[in-house]
């Protein structure tokens, strides 16, 4: 083809709209191609909130998912949504201490819960808006790339970046499966899978539904708290000064709900302290950790003991709490009681690890609290432990047993273990003192769940009951001497009695409450126990 000829080819008008649309493909293509790097390149946004510190982005991807980024734990995803890219989200940075503060502070949960729904609304918002804005000055690489010198050119770029970002971000929020997230992926630590896979889970299902149950715990706690204060002022007046009381609640699971029920129920029976069968947390993170500035708040001494979803870091964290005494094996004499307590074997865990132990480990666990009791001149006035099964070689030696772990309260009576535990020999320090419990029973009280559960509350139909105990006792008369750090003895023998213990019970469909009474015979009186 002949120079004047390509020239004249180029006159043409089908040469013009070839040339054209050329021009278009490449221009739309360009204008794309800018919008999607700037917006993945400069659309990270970071948000704070009460010490939280999470990035958002948009990434460019065929598979349509979102990913939970929770370093160093690894990575949840799910495929959510139809739109080609990939919401991300990554917790940056945890600052305690604010979080801590937070918790200190006298805001009410549903003004908390209120903040962070603004905060989270307000924070979409924004996000969304600069992933457009951003996605209209990537629109610009085409005419820039392209030479363009026409006005029009910029603006048609910067409308095409804008549209299709506005686009398929529309897409991706309209077609959102929040479900999706029931059967995530994982990538990462294999011993953090199951904390991860469930934490992703949650965010999108049980956290939405656990924000609304707590506003109907909210507002029918004051019918609860009526009948309490009815039946402690009823209770009360009969028990003279000689008597004082306990509450035992056990298995908060992060449920900050809890708190005010535990400090209405202290209140209003007038206990001398708290004692906390474990698994305060559940998964012993140093995150859950902050959960201690609640108890840090209480005006009670708060005795406590590991369960099996705490761990090393929130033993450290409670024992910064003034209030707190830690139950490690010692014995330690709290208003006149003595009492011992074995932390669950899998507490010793320094974060997140397994939570279970092997059989052969909780029956060593027991053993080994077995023998700390023949050690003592005098059995303890209670053994604590959160897991039951620590506690059956004591059975019939100790006179009262407070546990948790199984979410359902009780309480039973033991005059031996059950058949095929044996107890091992006593170790040659225990001399000759092989005692038993002074009535030749064990009580065996079971707190339940004061923190119905935590999220676990979704996971049975009908929910998990919030449950405590409070136990009256009767002092002994040397309770002095006790106070002062002088454990029982042959030439020591008096000790505090238990006289009754109060089970309070809100029920799983939270509108039906219970307070049952049961009491227990004194020595010198009359044999057995009695039900109110």
């Amino acid at each position: 083809m002949t120079g004047p000829e390509f020239a004249q080819r180029r006159k043409s008008p089908l040469g013009r709209l070839s040339r054209h649309a050329c021009y278009a493909l490449l221009f739309v293509a360009l204008a794309l191609t800018g919008s999607a790097l700037c917006v993945s390149m400069l659309g990270r946004t970071l948000y704070r909130w009460k010490g939280l510190e999470i990035e958002l982005r948009v990434v460019p991807s065929l598979a349509g998912e979102t990913r939970l980024e929770l370093p160093p734990l690894g990575v949840v995803s799910a495929r959510t949504h139809r739109a080609p890219i990939t919401l991300a989200g990554r917790l940056e940075q945890i600052e305690v201490e604010e979080l801590q503060s937070v918790l200190n502070a006298p805001m009410r949960a549903e003004q908390l819960e209120a903040d962070f729904q603004r905060t989270a609304d307000r924070a979409l918002r924004d996000f969304l808006a600069r992933q457009v804005i951003f996605g209209a000055f990537g629109g610009l690489l085409a005419p820039l790339l392209l030479g363009a010198r026409r006005g029009r050119l910029y603006v048609t770029g910067a409308l095409a970046g804008l549209m299709a970002s506005a686009s398929l971000l529309a897409m991706a929020f309209s077609t959102f499966d929040r479900n999706a997230f029931h059967n995530p992926t994982y990538t990462g630590a294999l011993r953090y899978a199951s904390w991860a896979i469930k934490f992703g889970r949650d965010v999108f299902d049980k956290f939405e539904a656990l924000s609304g149950q707590l506003r109907i715990i909210a507002s029918n706690l004051h019918t609860l708290y009526g009948r309490i204060d009815t039946v402690a002022s009823t209770l009360m007046p009969d028990e003279g000064a000689d008597t004082f009381r306990v509450l035992h609640i056990s298995d908060i699971h992060n449920n900050l709900a809890a708190y005010p029920f535990v400090r209405e129920v202290a209140d209003r029976f007038q206990v001398a302290f708290i004692v906390d069968t474990g698994d305060l947390t559940d998964f012993g993170s140093p995150f859950e950790a902050a959960i201690v500035q609640e108890i840090a708040r209480l005006p009670y001494p708060y005795v406590f003991v590991a369960g099996n979803h705490d761990s090393r870091e929130v033993e450290r964290a409670l024992a910064r709490a003034p209030n707190v005494i830690l139950l490690d094996g010692t014995p330690k004499v709290v208003e006149g009681l003595t009492i011992l307590g074995m932390p669950d074997p899998a507490a010793s865990r320094q974060g997140l690890e397994g939570i279970n132990v092997s059989p052969e480990e909780m029956q060593e666990n027991a053993g080994r609290l077995w023998q700390k009791v023949k050690e003592m001149p005098e059995p303890p006035d209670i053994v604590a432990v959160h897991d039951p099964r620590q506690s059956v070689r004591v059975w019939g030696t100790v006179p009262l047993v407070l546990c948790g772990h199984l979410h359902r309260e009780g309480i039973e009576e033991h005059e031996a273990p059950p058949p095929g535990i044996s107890q091992p020999a006593a170790p040659p320090a225990a001399g000759p003192s092989l005692h038993n419990a002074p009535s030749g029973k064990t009580i065996v009280c079971n707190a339940g769940t004061t923190g119905a559960a935590g999220t676990r509350y979704f996971d049975r139909k009908g929910g998990v009951p919030f449950t405590c105990a409070v136990l009256t006792f009767q002092r002994a008369h040397d309770t002095e001497k006790k106070a002062e750090g002088v454990l029982p003895s042959a030439s020591h023998p008096a000790r505090a009695h238990l006289r009754a213990i109060t089970l309070i019970s809100l029920d799983g469909t939270l509108h039906q409450y219970s307070v049952a009474r049961h009491t227990f015979a004194v020595p010198d009186a009359s044999r057995g126990s009695a039900t109110d």
